[in-house]
């Protein structure tokens, strides 16, 4: 790697990290759903929602809320006084310049020239939603960066760039896993943990076990692979399903159940991926189409093809290393189109979409690499005249300045966002889960249940108290069940909560979906009075949602006479100021 290449990689890296100190700090809702049920294994031995009620699954994958379990033990074991929050936010950054690491190593094991290298690690770390993914709290990093690791440990075990001179250990060797079987049992524990993150990775686990699995028949060693994958893979995974169903009762989780589009196609969700696909791979994509275009100019191009030894990316299926660009790019493919078939909830800066930016700039830097060679034959046979060659790097250029314009328009974006979020969190919800706990629970002992109606993240985190999380994401019976909104709203008087705080779109009165509306023009709700609501001071929030505090009958006398104690006390307060 030349000097020049390598000092702007280290600089943008370095501004990277910058970036990242500097950037707001913030949790999403969604991952105190997380912290919930890593605080109840943490704490009371149940990976559950509910401390001793029937188990519920209802976070993503397994492998997130035990880690956070793991930090809230530690914690609490040597006082260390680092919150989940701040935790699952140094992961979630490591993860990331993890990511870019596998990135650059893969393409390495590919072949890919430096440049090509370099420039795609820096369109990673660039990204602006990158930051927001990585200081949010969820396990989106970390689940990108298990699959450019695996991918990474895939490239190794084909056995790619195994050029002369290369020794079993050394970087471009296989890092330090080796070419036998060891590289094989990283592979499979990758996989492994892909899956236990997000249960997407079982696709990516099936496809490279059977890509690798033709290799290796195809090469005489017909068992290896299948016996180090049933043991390191199968046989963990199968354990870890048997318990789940034991313990949960379903072999998928409640997530799945609640995200399930009824139909065929859901526009919202094609979409969203086609403007992800457009504002953050446009530019990249239109650049690799001028190199693409350009390695077809002039004349003789597929009269006769020429590889460097281990070249990756062309179509020769002989070549070991094609499969790596295949199999990312398949992997995509079918998650993407699972994805179309789905209410992608909470999908905030494309949040379900991040973890495959890699993938696809792995596939176009493979195309890239490809057309440079083209480019570089055309030239060593003067079929490329000088002028073609500075226009075509004129456009380059200038599509890789509107890519840094886009970009920085982004990270404002983001940045704004956060800041937004993070007000509305502090204004709304936090507010509202203050009051919950302060008369629900206010010896530290539940006087009653929660219900909360769709947001169902800090307010249930921070309060403690049993919930019943009228989002579905929780809740079997309102995921399963397909009820009606009168269904749903027996089952909330059912429920009986002493509190519930609702999410509302209208501040006058409560108004989100049918069942919402059912629920409050039902006679039984005559039993709950309005305790207080809360909106946001920001402008750009405060016309869409807004949280409602309800307590039931007993509890609301509890309220009103603090209320009223409050109130006397201020009085008394501003006549005795006045006197003086």
């Amino acid at each position: 790697m030349s000097q020049p290449i390598k000092i702007t990689l280290l600089g943008f890296v370095a501004l990277a990290l910058i970036a990242l100190a500097v950037y707001p700090n913030w949790t999403v809702d969604d991952a105190y759903i997380s912290m919930r049920y890593a605080e109840n294994l943490a704490r009371h031995g149940e990976l559950n929602w509910n401390v001793g009620e029937e188990p519920v699954e209802g976070y993503t994958g397994v492998a997130w809320p035990v880690l956070l379990a793991a930090s809230i033990r530690f914690n609490d074991a040597m006082g260390s006084g680092v919150e989940p929050e701040s935790f699952a936010r140094a992961v979630g950054i490591a993860a990331l310049f993890v990511a870019a690491l596998m990135l650059w190593l893969c393409l390495g094991e590919l072949e890919i020239r430096a440049s090509v290298r370099a420039a795609s690690v820096v369109v990673l770390l660039t990204t602006p939603l990158m930051a927001t993914h990585a200081t949010s709290g969820l396990e989106t990093t970390a689940f990108m960066a298990a699959i450019v690791g695996s991918l990474y440990l895939f490239a190794v075990c084909l056995g790619a760039g195994r050029g002369e001179g290369l020794e079993e250990g050394s970087v471009r060797g296989g890092l330090l896993w080796g070419r036998g079987v060891r590289a094989e049992v990283a592979l499979a524990l990758a996989l492994l943990l892909t899956s236990l993150i997000r249960p997407e990775g079982v696709v990516l686990a099936g496809l490279i076990a059977l890509a690798l699995a033709i290799v290796r028949l195809r090469s005489g060693q017909k068992f290896r692979w299948a016996g180090v994958f049933s043991i390191f893979y199968l046989l963990p995974a199968a354990c870890y399903f048997a318990w789940r169903f034991r313990y949960y009762g379903q072999l998928l989780p409640n997530t799945f159940y609640v995200k399930s589009f009824v139909g065929w196609i859901n526009p919202a969700s094609v979409r969203s991926l086609a403007l992800f696909l457009y504002t953050y791979l446009g530019a990249s994509a239109a650049a690799m189409a001028v190199i693409v275009g350009i390695s077809l100019l002039g004349s003789g191009l597929g009269s006769r093809r020429e590889n460097k030894p281990g070249n990756p990316v062309g179509i020769d299926t002989s070549n070991p290393v094609a499969p790596v660009v295949w199999v990312g790019l398949a992997f995509a493919a079918i998650v993407f189109a699972k994805y179309s078939r789905s209410h992608l909830i909470m999908n905030y800066s494309y949040r379900f979409f991040a973890p495959f930016l890699p993938v696809l700039l792995l596939g176009l830097a493979a195309a890239g690499e490809r057309a440079m060679l083209r480019i570089e034959l055309r030239l060593g046979g003067a079929t490329m005249t000088a002028s073609r060659l500075r226009i075509a790097a004129s456009v380059f250029a200038l599509i890789a300045l509107a890519h840094g314009a886009v970009s920085l328009r982004g990270w404002r974006g983001e940045v704004a966002y956060v800041r937004l979020y993070r007000q509305v969190m502090g204004d709304q919800h936090l507010r509202a889960a203050e009051l919950v706990a302060r008369f629900v629970s206010p010896d530290g002992r539940p006087a009653g249940r929660l219900a909360v109606y769709e947001d169902a993240g800090v307010i249930p985190y921070k309060t403690r108290l049993p919930t019943t999380d009228f989002g579905r994401l929780n809740d079997r019976r309102l995921s399963r069940g397909k009820m009606n909104a009168a269904a749903v709203a027996d089952y909330f008087f059912e429920v009986d909560p002493a509190a519930a705080v609702f999410t509302s779109r209208n501040w006058r009165r409560l108004e989100y979906d049918e069942a919402m509306a059912a629920i409050a023009v039902d006679p039984r709700f005559a039993r709950y009075h309005l305790a207080e609501k809360f909106r946001t001071t920001s402008e750009a929030f405060g016309a869409r949602c807004y949280e409602f505090v309800y307590f039931r009958d007993d509890l609301f006398m509890r309220y009103a006479e603090a209320s009223s104690d409050i109130e006397l006390a201020r009085v008394a307060s501003g006549s005795a100021s006045s006197g003086d």
